[in-house]
């Protein structure tokens, strides 16, 4: 059932029956040519597999080691893990230039976190309805589309800011911008696509412009003056029953409407 020959060229072990154990009571290793090993299994330990005598793979505790670069590119498989599997790599150099992960197409790099932890995608970053995009430690900051709103939301009571610095800041909108509580309970400002500017206090409408100017609605208190250009009306009543206005000649006090003056 086990041959051991040799042929003229090469030597054989050659078992016909069952399984060939190969039996170590420490660890077992194949060379090459001699001096270059192939296989190294370590008794209670890693098994090692090289490449021209450098080390390339190693099994530990938690899975396993690669040693350089995990080409599937030849496979029509993907990579798999078992549920709380996880990839790691590591590298010395720690800056933005030291690739740990990259994912490549073609040779042309598609993602990338580098060894300063920051993330690089050259088509996006693409996620599903509801899916977050989460930042801080306590997923402080997130970012999602639930299915029919888009979402920007800050979840801890800290300030959120929108920074420019030297450039403009714009919020556009096709129908309308709106600013206001949590939950739109109390709205502070209100503007219309082709429409009027609005300004709330407590959720009361008090300011507001119009095609031919502004609408108030309550009392102004002035700390300056009111300037208006010549000819430039002060109506007061509903009706605008009473002016108050200066032709650039002449000023004038004119009750145009009922009762008297």
């Amino acid at each position: 059932d086990l041959l051991l020959y040799h042929d003229g060229s090469n030597s054989y072990i050659d078992n016909n029956t069952g399984t060939l154990n190969l039996l170590a009571a420490g660890d077992v290793s194949m060379w090459a040519n001699n001096n270059e090993q192939t296989i190294k299994g370590i008794a209670n330990g890693a098994v090692e597999l090289y490449y021209d005598s450098n080390k390339k793979f190693e099994t530990n505790a938690q899975g396993i080691i690669v040693g350089g670069d995990v080409d599937n590119s030849t496979s029509t498989q993907g990579v798999a893990l078992q549920t709380g599997g996880k990839i790691r790599s590591r590298v010395a150099d720690t800056s933005a230039t030291a690739f740990v992960v990259s994912i490549e197409d073609s040779g042309a790099s598609k993602a990338i976190i580098n060894g300063a932890g920051n993330g690089y995608f050259a088509g996006g970053l693409d996620v599903p309805d509801s899916a977050k995009i989460q930042a801080g430690d306590g997923d402080d900051l997130q970012i999602w589309h639930d299915g029919t709103n888009n979402i920007i939301k800050a979840v801890n009571s800290h300030a959120t800011y929108i920074d420019g610095q030297a450039a403009w800041i714009y919020l556009q909108s096709n129908a309308g911008i709106q600013l206001g509580d949590v939950g739109s309970n109390e709205v502070f400002i209100r503007a219309y696509d082709n429409g009027a500017a609005q300004l709330f206090y407590d959720g009361v409408q008090r300011f507001e412009t119009t095609s031919s100017g502004i609408s108030i609605a309550g009392t102004i208190e002035a700390s300056g003056n009111l300037d208006l250009p010549d000819w430039g009306q002060l109506k007061l009543g509903t009706s605008d029953d009473l002016l108050i206005y200066h032709s650039g000649s002449h000023s004038y006090i004119k009750d145009s409407g009922t009762g008297g003056l």
